[in-house]
């Protein structure tokens, strides 16, 4: 709580050097100078105070195309995208990764297929950018071959390849892109930053895979990049940020446990394993991911066909999200359908303060699934129950570095705002608690016992506040707590 009014004290301080008319000139330049797309449209709200974009994903265009429902796939992958743009309208598309089912194509013609990928969008003159995927690297074509392509036959695509040795094997698309300039004749300084990262695998050779996640090379430019617009735009605080990635990071693997629908509306038909996520080799950019990028937003991925949910990652408390299967190509499972996963920015009467964000999976026949806000709340009844009950007047400090937070519906909580690691007890494979749980968050107790048998260990480390601290005669929340 404390935390949150010093950042909105900061960001009002930081609004008012802003609108002075003084600060206004020389910042315009600036911003003006570190704008990658100088000749491009600049994206604005509506008129409304609204920003919409729409991601597709899984496209997966050109699978099998000797079989006659090859080219049916996208033909009706086609028909999907047009409906969808002209149903919701959006101020911006993202494709997030796997365009192109790679190892079904052929040299001579593979980034022929990006054109009718884009078609839609130059029909529709929805601007655009694309993340690339597993799918995307293969012997017949490659991440940078599809966007040179993209490129020319898009006037309105913003994707681009990051610099020389930012990105490593096969990972040319790490960018960002400015969006939701509120007066574009004068407001120079973007108030929503979308960065596009490249998760890279697939093979350059049938036999010889590229590593699937990001490569560590774009940590230091992440950093190097928000330095820049930190001193072009002012400080971090005053704007938001948006990540997409295709493969998911390593962390949401053990997320999964605790999702319910409850908590986390959509599908979840997918199990995340070997292949489904980036491999610990990402913890650096993921590092600098949760340093550098402020007011992010979410981190959004696709690649498993099956899930749609919104969750917190407690231990870089950061909201990740799947988006929704596109395309008609690729895997797919019974009713899981196509669609796509829409975000709409919403601007504050408030100026000092941040847009609020919806989102929700919209399939092809126009049915809608699994909205939520992406807040501090999402993913956590728990949390916002603490963030209720912390307001009852018998709360009392009882020791030091004990907080009794009161009686929460007869459940009595403490947090232990020393330690950030609980460790039940794990004996041979197998998870025994030592606690009271109450069983409608039994959600929790299946991520330890599965952390346990995978593992050995069912320690559960949490990146910010305090840690749930049991004992016998008490009811304990397991989840992250601010």
């Amino acid at each position: 709580m404390a935390m949150s009014i010093l950042r909105t004290l900061v960001a009002l301080c930081v609004s008012g050097i802003l609108a002075s008319p003084l600060a206004q000139t020389p910042q315009a330049s600036q911003s003006a100078n570190l704008d990658p797309y100088p000749g491009k449209p600049r994206i604005v709200f509506r008129k409304d105070g609204t920003l919409k974009i729409t991601v597709f994903s899984d496209l997966h265009f050109g699978e099998n195309p000797w079989d006659w429902w090859g080219p049916e796939h996208d033909l009706n992958s086609t028909k999907l995208m047009k409906r969808v743009l002209k149903d919701e309208k959006p101020d911006y598309a993202v494709i997030n990764g796997d365009l192109i089912t790679g190892e079904n194509t052929f040299k001579e013609n593979s980034t022929l297929l990006i054109d009718q990928i884009v078609a839609p969008l130059n029909a529709a003159k929805v601007p655009f950018s694309s993340t690339h995927g597993n799918h995307d690297n293969q012997p017949n074509i490659t991440h940078a071959e599809e966007i040179a392509r993209e490129l020319k036959v898009a006037p309105l695509s913003y994707t681009r390849t990051a610099p020389a040795g930012v990105g490593g094997e096969g990972g040319p698309g790490n960018y960002w892109v400015p969006r939701g300039v509120l007066k574009p004749q004068l407001d120079r300084s973007p108030s929503l930053v979308i960065w596009f990262f490249d998760s890279r695998g697939g093979f350059s050779k049938p036999d010889v895979g590229i590593p699937d996640f990001v490569d560590t090379s774009v940590a230091p430019w992440i950093a190097s990049e928000t330095q820049a617009m930190n001193e072009a735009w002012g400080p971090g605080i005053t704007r938001s940020s948006l990540a997409f990635v295709h493969i998911p990071p390593h962390y949401i693997e053990d997320v999964q446990y605790t999702i319910t629908p409850e908590k986390n509306p959509g599908l979840n038909a997918d199990e995340l394993g070997l292949g489904s996520v980036q491999k610990t080799d990402d913890i650096p950019f993921w590092g600098a991911v949760k340093q550098n990028l402020q007011n992010l937003v979410a981190v959004i991925s696709g690649h498993d066909h099956g899930n749609e949910w919104c969750a917190r990652e407690p231990t870089k408390d950061i909201v990740f999200c799947f988006d929704k299967h596109s395309g008609y190509g690729g895997y797919t499972g019974t009713d899981w359908g196509y669609g796509v996963r829409n975000l709409v920015f919403h601007l504050s009467s408030n100026t000092s303060e941040l847009p609020k964000v919806e989102s929700w999976i919209r399939l092809e026949e126009g049915e809608t699934r699994a909205h939520v806000w992406i807040d501090d709340t999402l993913g956590s009844l728990r949390r916002l129950a603490l963030r209720l009950e912390l307001t009852i007047a018998d709360y009392q400090l009882t020791q030091k570095n004990w907080l009794l937070a009161g009686n929460l519906q007869d459940r009595v909580i403490y947090i232990f705002m020393s330690e950030r690691t609980y460790h039940p007890p794990c004996v041979n494979g197998e998870y025994t608690p030592d606690t009271v749980v109450d069983s409608s968050y039994s959600d929790d107790f299946s991520y330890l016992k599965q952390r346990c048998r995978r593992d050995g260990t069912s320690s559960i480390s949490l990146g910010l506040g305090g840690t749930p601290y049991a004992r016998a005669d008490m009811r304990v929340y397991f989840g992250q707590y601010s």
